[in-house]
């Protein structure tokens, strides 16, 4: 047998014996504090992997992610001369837990327990838990400025039914850790982020970690921005172009066909919300009234020129009738009937 395997060997044995002697009398629903009265005081901080998806239209982030939750547990430490190992790795359900759930979630509340797979337990009695995976939150989106938006959204960590004279929260230092894949995010960018605790009337206790999310506009610009913009340029060209060409109107009724679809892109991607508006929505409606506006007025324009140039068609072909008639006369075809007030 080998050195290495031999002080793994001996380290094993100290973390198994370290196991039995902690959890040999040990309740984990318990309260962690030889003072049963006395407070149990978390520390919570929040590690973002990456922004999956936000979807608009359902207003739901999914966000990949962990939180970091420590406290201590007076009934989990060791004197480290007696056993050298100085953290062990139990099952979360052997110990005391925090019944902690993300309130804003849409997926369940029962998530964070679902996520007790193991917590670390130093010597000195500090407890660290890291639950982690997909976080599908609710996020309320303001559609003022699609798609030049920016996003608001966070993560609410709050004890299910302990309350403030039992339990307390703060978050730790850093409150946020982010990871490389939020920074390579196609869509979004993470601008800033900030914690804000609330105590509610209730004793509970809430925390928010919030972080602001902006679009990333290129895709937007020109997709969307800039074919409307050269359709509303278009939209007025429509007077530009002479009648006798007959393309008036099908140029009318195509950019507000245009603008139609425009629209409908827009409000798919929005979810319906009649609390606030989209601002690029309002625009192309009022591109889309204008051209309405165009058509009406481009058809009074050809019916106008269709009826003098009926009239005009119609001097002529007296005048020619007129011509020929006197023509006739002075060759002696025909004779006059001054009773009857015609040519005979």
């Amino acid at each position: 047998m080998s050195f290495f395997s031999f002080q793994e060997k001996i380290k094993s044995s100290e973390a198994h014996l370290i196991r039995e002697t902690l959890l040999k009398s040990y309740d984990p629903l318990v309260s962690p504090t030889l003072n049963s009265s006395q407070k149990v005081y978390l520390n919570v901080s929040i590690g973002l992997k990456s922004v999956i998806q936000l979807d608009m239209k359902k207003q739901t982030l999914i966000s990949s992610g962990w939180l970091r939750i420590t406290w201590y547990d007076e009934f989990l430490h060791w004197d480290p001369q007696q056993f050298p190992h100085r953290e062990v790795h139990l099952k979360a359900d052997m110990v005391w837990c925090p019944d902690l759930v993300v309130y804003n979630t849409l997926s369940d509340l029962d998530q964070m327990a679902r996520l007790k797979r193991k917590v670390i337990v130093h010597h000195t009695g500090l407890v660290t838990w890291y639950p982690g995976g997909l976080f599908q939150t609710y996020c309320s989106v303001d559609i003022f400025h699609y798609p030049l938006d920016t996003q608001t959204c966070s993560i609410e960590v709050t004890p299910w039914s302990t309350t403030n004279d039992y339990l307390n929260g703060t978050w730790g230092d850093p409150a946020f850790e982010i990871s490389g894949g939020i920074e390579n995010h196609p869509e979004w960018k993470l601008t800033d982020r900030k914690t804000r605790y609330q105590l509610w009337p209730d004793s509970f206790w809430r925390i928010y970690f919030i972080y602001t999310l902006e679009r990333k506009v290129t895709f937007y610009v020109l997709n969307m921005i800039l074919p409307v913009s050269l359709l509303s340029l278009l939209n007025c060209m429509v007077f530009v172009l002479p009648v006798e060409c007959g393309e008036k109107m099908t140029v009318s009724v195509t950019v507000f066909l245009s603008f139609t679809v425009f629209l409908s892109l827009i409000n798919n991607s929005l979810p319906q919300n009649s609390d606030s508006v989209c601002l690029f929505s309002v625009y192309v409606t009022v591109q889309m009234f204008m051209s309405v506006c165009f058509i009406v007025m481009g058809a009074c324009i050809v019916f106008i020129y269709g009826q003098d140039k009926d009239c005009c068609f119609a001097s002529q072909r007296h005048f020619r009738s007129s011509e020929s008639s006197e023509r006739k006369m002075s060759f002696g075809i025909v004779s006059y009937d001054r009773k009857k007030c015609r040519l005979v």
